[in-house]
C-alpha cells in the first residue's frame, strides 16, 4: 500500500527505528509509492473515513460496557446493582457534550471509596466506564457526574445562597433531602465524604466547622485530668483524654415524665430542640446544646416522617476517636427507629466490649427475678432477703386462694427472720414503691383492681397505657391506686412475673448509683426522689442528710468486685437504699436491683439505660457523668467557674478599694461610727475574697473523689 501523506512516511520510519515494524515493511510500502516528492504533508479526512472511525468507536463503546461488569471486583467495594446504567441513562438524557467526567463512589459506610472516571464514545456521545481510581485529595479531570446528576434545572430547589469572599453560592436541596452547595470544596471533597461546607453551615445557622473541635482539644490540653484509683476507671479515664462523646438522643420523649407547672415550661425553653425538617439545630439551640452537655456530645434525631435516625448537620455521620457512651441505645420514640451506631464510628464503648454488653443485655431481659438469684450467688447480702422465682406458691392456684397464698408466705419468711416483704414485678417498672407488702391485705388490692378493669372502658384505657410502654402503664396505675393489685393479678397469669423481697426496716431514701468499669463515681449518684422531694434531695446531694456517698461507693465497689468477669465492667445503674441497722444504729446500704444497660439488637429487645443519666430527668447528668469518665470537669462548668471567679474578684477589689478610701479618712470617734463606716466595706471585701477562693479551688482542684482514703 502506498504512504498517502509525508505524516504517515515518517511515523513508519520511526517505528521501524525503535523496532515496533520490521524494516522489510518499511521498503514494501516505499517501493509502493511511486511519487514520493509530492506527497502531502497531511490527508484530509473524507466521508468514508468518519464512517470507519465511527464504526470503530462503536465497537470500542460496546467493548468498554463491559468494564461495568467489573466494577465490583475492581473497586472491592459494594455498589447497587444498576447504577451505572442508571447513570448513563441520566447522562444521555442531559445530552452531556464529548468529555471527561468522573464520579466518587461511596461504600455502605458512605466513606469515599474510590472515583469512577468515564468518557463520552460514539455519534451519540455514549457515557462510559473508563477506570475506577483510588481516592485522591485533587480529583481527575473532567466534570463531577454527582453534581451534575443532582443539580436542578431552572433553579428548582434553590433553598438559600450564601455570601463569601465576594462571591455567591447557591445552596440547593435534593430529592433525597440533601443540601448541596455549588462551591468547589462541596463539589471535590465534601461530597464524597457525606459532610457540609461552610457554606452549608452558614446557610444553617451552624458556625464554622472545626471550631468547636478544636476548642475542645485546647481544652483538653490546658486541663490536665484527675485519674482514678481504680483500675477498671483508670483505664477508661485514660482512653477519654482523646475525647468522651455521649450520644444524646433530643427527640422528643414524651414518657420522662418531666416537671410540670412553671417548672416544667422552663425546662421547655432550656430544651435544645432540632429542625427535623432540615435536619439541622440553629445557634440558639446548639448554645443550649453545649450548657447541657458540653462540647463533645453528639446529638441526634429521628426524622418524625421516615422514622430515620440522624445527626443535625451531619448526613454522612461522624468519625471518633476516644470513648463513646449511648450509641447502642433505642431513641425515645421507639418503633422502628434505630440507634445511631452506623453513624457515630470510631472510639470505644463506655458500656464494655460487645461479649459484656451482650451479657448485660441478656441478664436485663431475664428480669429482676434472675438479677436477685444472680446476686445471691456470686455477692451474698448484697441483696435484701427474698427469692428471685416464687412461681411455686400461685402455679396452678387462682385468685381466690389469695389469702392463703399470703399466709403460707408470711410463715415460711418468717422462718428466716424475714417480718415484712414486698412483692415486686421482675421486668422494670416505675413501681415508686407501689409494691403490695405482707403486712398489707392483699385480698383487698386484688379485688379493687379486678372491680376496675371489668368495665370495657377502663380496660381499654389500660391497654392503651401498656402499649405505649412499662412506664407508662405503671404511671397509669399509680395515679388510680392499682399498681399493687396489678401485681398480684400478674403472679396468677404469670407466676415468673413476680419476685418476692424483704421491706428494709427504717429506710432513709433510696439512690440511683451508676458504675463504670466496676467502679462507682460518687459524682454519678442521684437520689431517686429528686422531683417527689426536691428539698430532701437537695440535703442528700450536699451531704446534709447524714448519707455518706463514700460509704455507698465502697459498697457498690465491693460487690461488683465478686461478679464474674463478663458483668463486671458493664454499665449499672443500681437502685441502692440506706438503712438504720438495727444493731448499731447507723447507715447500712442494700442493692434493691441492678438495672444493667442493655444494648439494642435487630432480634432482641430494644436498647435502654437508666434514665438518670438523661439530662430531661435530671439537667446536671451530662456534666456529671463527664466529670467521672474524663476525671475533669466539662467546659461549661470550667467556663461558669472561671466568671465566678472574675466576678468575685471584681468585687473583693471594688470593697478593698472602698475600705482604703475610708482608712484615709480621720478615725470615728465612738465604736458605733467605727462599725458604720467600716463594717459594710469590710464585709464586701471579705464576700468578694471568699467567691474568689471557692472559684479558684474550682479550676484548681485536684481532689480524686474516687481515690482510697
Amino acid at each position: 500500500m502506498p504512504f498517502k501523506s509525508e505524516a504517515q512516511r515518517r511515523l513508519f520510519h520511526a517505528k521501524a527505528a525503535k523496532g515496533e515494524i520490521s524494516q522489510e515493511t518499511v521498503h514494501e510500502w516505499e517501493h509502493a509509492t511511486k511519487d514520493k516528492k509530492s506527497l502531502p504533508m497531511h490527508v484530509k479526512k473524507s466521508a468514508a473515513y468518519d464512517e470507519g472511525a465511527y464504526a470503530a468507536l462503536a465497537v470500542f463503546s460496546k467493548l468498554a460496557y463491559h468494564a461495568d461488569d467489573r466494577m465490583q471486583e475492581r473497586i472491592k467495594a459494594e455498589f447497587p446493582p444498576g447504577a451505572l446504567k442508571q447513570l448513563r441513562d441520566q447522562a444521555f438524557k442531559l445530552k452531556l457534550s464529548p468529555g471527561k467526567y468522573y464520579l466518587p463512589l461511596k461504600d455502605v459506610t458512605g466513606r469515599h471509596s474510590a472515583t469512577a472516571a468515564f468518557k463520552t464514545v460514539g455519534k451519540d456521545n455514549k457515557l462510559v466506564l473508563a477506570t475506577v481510581l483510588k481516592p485522591k485529595s485533587k480529583p481527575p479531570p473532567g466534570t463531577s457526574l454527582s453534581h451534575l446528576m443532582k443539580q436542578p434545572q431552572q433553579g428548582q430547589g434553590i433553598v438559600g445562597k450564601v455570601d463569601a469572599s465576594q462571591k455567591q453560592y447557591t445552596i440547593r436541596k435534593d430529592a433525597d433531602g440533601r443540601l448541596t452547595c455549588s462551591c468547589r470544596d462541596f463539589k471535590f471533597r465534601r461530597a464524597g465524604e457525606g459532610t457540609n461546607c461552610k457554606h452549608i453551615d452558614a446557610h444553617l445557622g451552624i458556625k464554622v466547622a472545626g471550631v468547636n473541635e478544636f476548642l475542645s482539644k485546647m481544652y483538653r490540653k490546658a486541663t490536665p485530668p484527675t485519674y482514678s484509683s481504680h483500675p477498671g476507671l483508670r483505664a477508661i479515664q485514660e482512653s477519654a483524654q482523646s475525647g468522651y462523646h455521649r450520644a444524646v438522643d433530643l427527640s422528643h420523649n414524651p414518657q420522662t415524665g418531666g416537671p410540670t407547672g412553671l417548672l416544667g415550661s422552663l425546662a421547655e425553653v432550656l430544651r435544645p430542640k432540632v429542625d427535623t425538617d432540615k435536619r439541622s439545630m440553629s445557634l440558639l439551640n446548639r448554645v443550649k446544646f453545649w450548657l447541657q452537655e458540653g462540647g463533645e456530645a453528639i446529638p441526634y434525631a429521628v426524622d418524625p416522617k421516615t422514622r430515620e435516625t440522624f445527626i443535625p448537620g451531619k448526613p454522612g455521620g461522624v468519625d471518633l476517636s476516644g470513648v463513646v457512651s449511648g450509641r447502642h441505645m433505642t431513641p425515645h420514640v421507639g418503633g422502628e427507629a434505630q440507634p445511631p451506631v452506623n453513624l457515630i464510628r470510631g472510639g470505644q464503648d463506655l458500656e464494655g466490649p460487645y461479649a459484656t454488653q451482650q451479657a448485660l443485655s441478656d441478664m436485663g431481659r431475664r428480669g429482676k427475678g434472675f438479677e436477685a438469684e444472680l446476686m445471691k450467688k456470686y455477692s451474698p447480702g448484697s441483696m435484701p432477703r427474698g427469692e428471685g422465682n416464687i412461681s411455686r406458691y400461685f402455679t396452678n392456684r387462682s385468685d381466690r386462694h389469695i389469702g392463703e397464698i399470703q399466709e403460707q408466705m408470711k410463715k415460711d419468711y418468717g422462718g428466716q427472720g424475714v417480718s415484712d416483704f414486698a412483692i415486686k414485678p421482675t421486668r422494670g417498672m416505675q413501681s415508686r414503691g407501689a409494691f403490695p407488702l405482707s403486712s398489707q391485705d392483699w385480698g383487698e388490692h386484688l379485688t379493687k383492681f379486678k372491680a376496675h378493669i371489668a368495665d370495657p372502658k377502663n380496660m381499654a384505657a389500660l391497654e392503651e397505657a401498656a402499649r405505649q410502654g412499662p412506664h407508662m402503664e405503671a404511671l397509669h396505675l399509680r395515679d388510680r391506686g392499682l399498681l399493687e393489685g396489678h401485681t398480684l393479678h400478674n403472679a396468677f397469669s404469670d407466676p415468673s412475673s413476680v419476685m418476692a423481697q424483704q421491706w428494709l426496716p427504717d429506710p432513709v431514701g433510696e439512690w440511683r448509683v451508676h458504675t463504670v468499669g466496676g467502679a462507682a463515681p460518687e459524682s454519678m449518684m442521684t437520689p431517686r426522689y429528686l422531683r417527689q422531694d426536691p428539698l430532701r434531695a437537695s440535703k442528700d446531694l450536699v451531704g446534709a442528710s447524714g448519707i455518706d456517698r463514700t460509704k455507698m461507693r465502697k459498697f457498690v465497689e465491693k460487690h461488683m468486685a465478686t461478679m464474674p468477669e463478663n458483668l463486671r465492667g458493664g454499665s449499672y445503674g443500681i437502685d441502692l437504699m440506706p438503712f438504720k441497722n438495727p444493731a448499731g444504729g447507723e447507715h447500712d446500704f442494700k442493692i434493691l436491683e441492678m438495672n444493667p444497660t442493655q444494648r439494642a439488637g435487630l432480634f432482641e429487645s430494644p436498647g435502654a439505660r437508666s434514665g438518670f443519666l438523661d439530662a430531661s430527668v435530671v439537667p446536671w447528668a451530662g456534666h456529671t457523668d463527664y466529670r467521672a469518665v474524663t476525671g475533669r470537669h466539662s467546659e461549661p462548668v470550667m467556663a461558669l467557674g472561671a466568671l465566678g471567679a472574675l466576678g468575685t474578684g471584681a468585687i473583693a477589689a471594688k470593697g478593698a478599694h472602698s475600705l482604703y478610701r475610708r482608712l484615709r479618712n480621720p478615725a470615728p470617734n465612738t465604736p458605733m461610727e467605727f462599725a458604720k463606716k467600716y463594717a459594710p466595706a469590710a464585709g464586701i471585701g471579705a464576700l468578694g475574697a471568699g467567691g474568689l477562693y471557692a472559684g479558684s479551688k474550682l479550676l484548681t482542684s485536684k481532689k480524686d473523689e474516687d481515690r482510697e482514703e
